[in-house]
């Protein structure tokens, strides 16, 4: 049935359910196998950044966590379904300034006009 929603799986199995659409339905959809979408839906993994894109579109927000600036670029990059990789790419930055970034462990600074550009006024 549907619980409280508390992670993207949650939110996910909730909206499924709510829609009354079957695993392997939505597996077609997203482009995996229902056995992948039987573990983030159940927690027990996380979905690679294109797969967490398709989910936020089809529950309709993202639930992921974005108290801290941190939080919020890494939850805005899910949000468009990119690798740390490529949002670093699009930047102009590598990869390890990223991770640092979204672990809070450095702001960027001179790139805010970067990300306000690419994210809009979700940034």
């Amino acid at each position: 049935g549907i619980c409280s929603p508390l992670s993207l799986g949650d939110f996910l199995r909730n909206e499924r359910l709510k829609r009354g659409h079957l695993q392997r339905d939505l597996a077609d959809f997203f482009g995996c196998c229902t056995a992948n979408l039987n573990q983030w839906e159940y927690n027990k993994a996380f979905p690679e950044a294109p797969w967490v894109g398709k989910i936020i579109a089809y529950i309709g927000f993202n639930p992921l966590p974005a108290k801290t600036l941190g939080q919020r670029i890494k939850a805005l990059r899910l949000e468009h379904g990119l690798y740390q990789r490529e949002l670093a790419e699009h930047l102009g930055v590598n990869v390890s300034t990223l991770k640092l970034w979204e672990w809070d462990e450095m702001r960027p600074e001179k790139h805010k006009a970067e990300f306000a550009k690419f994210f809009g006024d979700k940034f």
